[in-house]
């Protein structure tokens, strides 16, 4: 199973658990994704937490960022409250 998307989306996965997410970025298999609680969040994210960025929907705040080893994006909080996801090359600084 795979999937992506340019913006965020919520995945819901139904069964019989334990089950364990193994990402993975062409032929590299991520035993976890990264995101800005990481303590090595500056050498993979351009962005902080908190920062005011300008994206193709408005400007924002950074809430959450998200690698999967091959896809970043943030999650940015609008103007009006509502969460949406960007890319990195579609952020820039305010």
């Amino acid at each position: 199973m795979f999937g992506y998307i340019p913006d965020g989306a919520i995945v819901q996965v139904h069964g019989i658990g334990p089950f364990h997410i193994h990402w993975r970025a062409g032929f590299r298999w991520h035993d976890k994704d990264k995101n800005l609680d990481d303590a090595d969040a500056g050498s993979i994210f351009k962005f902080k937490k908190g920062e005011q960025v300008i994206t193709k929907r408005g400007k924002g705040v950074i809430r959450q960022g998200y690698f999967s080893g091959e896809v970043l994006q943030y999650e940015i909080q609008g103007k009006d409250g509502k969460l949406f996801m960007a890319n990195e090359e579609d952020l820039r600084r305010k």
